[in-house]
């Protein structure tokens, strides 16, 4: 798992960065709010350790921030002896729990613990996928009965594929979830560490196709390998695997086209948009393909109403990347405030990342595009609106207004098959958008 530690003074954050990493947490440090926030921002943290005296923007203005710009990761702040004020400021502000200093390492760590619990739904805390199983306590591994010796790393390549046990990483999905900015280490390095790994499930009685690679994907658990689902802190949010339904199977081709989840691509790379439509097509979505005008920003409305995509894939055409403005304007609607957006940018550099997410996008895939990662990642996003989509539904069900006034139950042939049959992933294509993968 992922912290970001968010404190000034070089020698606190050394320790903490000890003691974290000693537990197995890839961490990372930010000297000042304003660097907190563009981390927090441009990557994706389990944690967040916050310090309250910050130069440049104070941790209780940044936890302020992120909770108003939708993040909802689990913040721990730091506080001074007496501090009773800023920790009543912290915690209304939307931090979760808080420490004071000098703090108790055995304290930091069992409340980072319980944070990382409570951001989950679950009854069984051990994960498992055939023999294969994670104790997140005791941070102890085994297969069957043989007890894994592992690095950190290699444990937690073990944790991200159990929590994640439909997905498949591509080599730089895995580099940012285990791996620090400051590391920065090459692709090779995650291959290194898969084959100890293997090598060590190999050695405890493990098929050596436990964990499969998908030639020009990446890695993931070999599904064959699981006669039930494997359990996870949020198996209870997990979607089901992506299969059409028998509903689906059995209709119409134009009724089971109609109920598939639209993606809609702006982009003048006429390759990028033929590939692509293949690409998603191919994994049950339809795809409207638009080639953008120069009064994209003007026509951007009435091309959503017409279309009514559930996920957008804009393309930020350099050098004025006027894109970032539509992505921007799409988020100030109401119609469309929650449409994921993904936006493909010409580089990956800093500036250009916090601009991507200061706009309002959920996610950004850099040139030379890789088909598989761009695939995963559009195919993340509409899980996720599936899911939301349940949540909404249930929500409104169980809302105390329901026990006066109960609201007419949603008849499955009623909502799309999208909402509760997502797109089928259970394989993707070797196959991608640019010779550079």
């Amino acid at each position: 798992m992922r912290i970001l530690v968010v404190e000034d003074d070089p020698s606190v954050a050394q320790i903490l960065k000890i003691l974290l990493a000693s537990h197995r947490y890839a961490v990372e440090i930010a000297t000042d709010g304003e660097a907190g926030l563009s981390l927090a921002e441009a990557f994706e943290y389990d944690l967040i350790l916050l310090d309250i005296l910050l130069p440049k923007l104070d941790g209780i203005s940044l936890c302020k921030t992120l909770r108003a710009k939708g993040y909802q990761m689990p913040i721990l702040l730091l506080t001074g002896q007496g501090g009773n004020y800023e920790k009543v400021v912290g915690l209304d502000t939307g931090a979760d729990d808080y420490v004071v200093k000098p703090f108790d390492q055995g304290e930091l760590i069992a409340r980072i613990r319980a944070l990382l619990r409570r951001g989950h739904i679950s009854s069984q805390p051990i994960l498992e996928w055939d023999n294969l199983r994670l104790d997140p306590s005791s941070h102890e591994v085994f297969y069957g009965i043989h007890s894994l010796a592992l690095t950190p790393k290699e444990y937690g390549l073990v944790e991200m594929f159990l929590r994640n046990p439909r997905l498949t990483f591509s080599l730089s999905m895995i580099l940012e979830h285990l791996w620090t900015f400051e590391e920065a280490p090459s692709e090779d390095a995650v291959r290194v560490h898969m084959k100890t790994l293997r090598q060590k499930l190999k050695a405890a009685g493990a098929p050596i196709d436990l964990i499969e690679t998908v030639y020009g994907v990446g890695y993931r658990l070999n599904p064959a390998r699981a006669a039930t689902p494997a359990l996870s802190p949020d198996s209870a949010l997990e979607p089901l695997e992506l299969q059409p339904s028998a509903a689906l199977s059995s209709a119409p081709p134009d009724l089971e086209r109609s109920n598939m989840p639209m993606v809609m691509m702006i982009t003048q790379d006429a390759d990028l948009r033929s590939r692509l439509t293949a690409l998603l097509e191919s994994h049950k979505c339809r795809v409207a393909a638009i080639d953008p005008s120069l009064n994209l920003q003007e026509a951007l409305q009435d091309i959503l109403e017409s279309h009514s995509p559930n996920l957008l894939i804009l393309a930020a055409e350099p050098p004025q990347l006027k894109e970032l403005e539509c992505c921007q304007s799409i988020r100030q609607t109401d119609r469309w405030s929650a449409l994921p957006i993904i936006l493909i940018t010409p580089h990956a550099e800093v500036d250009l990342v916090n601009r991507v997410f200061a706009v309002g996008a959920n996610d950004f895939v850099s040139q030379p595009i890789a088909g598989p990662e761009l695939l995963a990642r559009a195919l993340l996003h509409l899980e996720k609106a599936q899911l939301l989509q349940k949540i909404a539904v249930l929500e409104a069900h169980l809302s105390p207004l329901s026990l006066h006034s109960p609201a007419p139950i949603e008849k499955e042939s009623d909502r799309p098959d999208w909402v509760h049959s997502a797109p089928d992933r259970s394989h993707f294509p070797s196959n991608t958008l640019s010779s550079a993968e």
